[in-house]
Parts: C-alpha cells; structure tokens; sequence
C-alpha cells in the first residue's frame, strides 16, 4: 500500500500525452486531469491543453 500511494508523475501509453499520475498518503485519486473533447459530427477532436483539476 505504501508504494502505491507514493506514485509520482508517471505516463502510461493508454491515457492521453500529458496527462500523469500522482497519488500520495492522503490523495487515492490517481487521475486529476483531462483533456477537452468536441464532436464534429464524424469524431471525437481533442482541443485546448491537459488541464488539472
């Protein structure tokens, strides 16, 4: 348990570029950012930067 709330920047290929995750001994949400979507009609288009929250 104790490495698992010592995590600290860390980027995994399946999230987005930019987005990291940070957990610590009071904190358990991994996940604190995200990344704006619009849909033209045909897609999902990403726009703006990662922001956290």
């Amino acid at each position: 348990m104790r490495q698992a709330t010592n995590i600290s920047h860390l980027q995994i290929p399946m999230l987005l570029p930019g987005i990291e995750i940070n957990t610590g001994p009071t904190n358990y949400h991994p996940i604190r950012q995200l990344q704006l979507l619009r849909f033209d009609g045909k897609s999902w288009i990403r726009f703006g930067e990662v922001i956290g929250g």
